[in-house]
């Protein structure tokens, strides 16, 4: 999979792209391409790790981010004013509990995997987000949650290359059969079938 250049946000203000050779994120003004910030790409031990694909939930206003080398998908949120303790863990939500700490922007929430996606594609409704395993399984993680509900193992079948096709908010994903053949499916129709109990 090549990662794409950048990924946009949904009214159009942010971008962000990644910088492989330096280990870090941007996040850029769209208008006038200024970096507003750098977010390391290291794991919680400070090793360089490498993103595998860009994304964005436009219903969540925020980047998603897969990696090549760490089992985390990562959240970033861009809307000007995140959600109280976005990214940190809060015991305690209401407003007078003196508990929540002062958001910065573009904070980014880590949710931890068991395995590296390759490829990720979010659903329509902002709930959860389809990645690709090396392995060839497809995970549903659950954004509200922060953890996989789901994994498909292919038996019959395997994930195409590229696994996901975007398509504004939406997309499909793309098997390809025993014999060979293409077969498309929505992401939201795969995202309910996997995160079925």
């Amino acid at each position: 999979m090549v990662l794409p250049d950048a990924a946009h946000s949904a009214e159009g203000g942010y971008l962000l792209s990644a910088e492989p050779a330096r280990a870090v994120l941007v996040v850029r003004a769209a208008s006038a391409g200024s970096a507003l910030v750098e977010i390391p790409l290291v794991d919680d031990a400070g090793m360089r790790r490498t993103a595998s694909d860009l994304a964005v939930s436009a219903p969540r206003d925020s980047f998603l981010v897969a990696f090549d080398d760490l089992a985390e998908l990562w959240e970033i949120n861009y809307a000007d004013a995140p959600p109280k303790g976005f990214g940190q863990w809060i015991h305690d939500h209401r407003d007078d509990s003196g508990e929540l700490p002062v958001v910065q922007r573009f904070p980014v929430r880590r949710i931890r995997l068991a395995e590296p996606l390759t490829e990720i594609q979010p659903d329509s409704a902002g709930l959860l987000v389809l990645g690709a395993e090396r392995d060839g399984d497809l995970v549903a993680v659950d954004l509200d949650l922060g953890r996989v509900i789901g994994v498909f193992a292919l038996p019959q079948a395997t994930l195409a290359e590229p696994a996901f096709t975007r398509c504004g908010s939406g997309g499909t994903v793309r098997l390809r059969g025993p014999d060979g053949a293409l077969e498309t499916y929505d992401v939201e129709s795969v995202g309910a079938f996997l995160a079925l109990p």
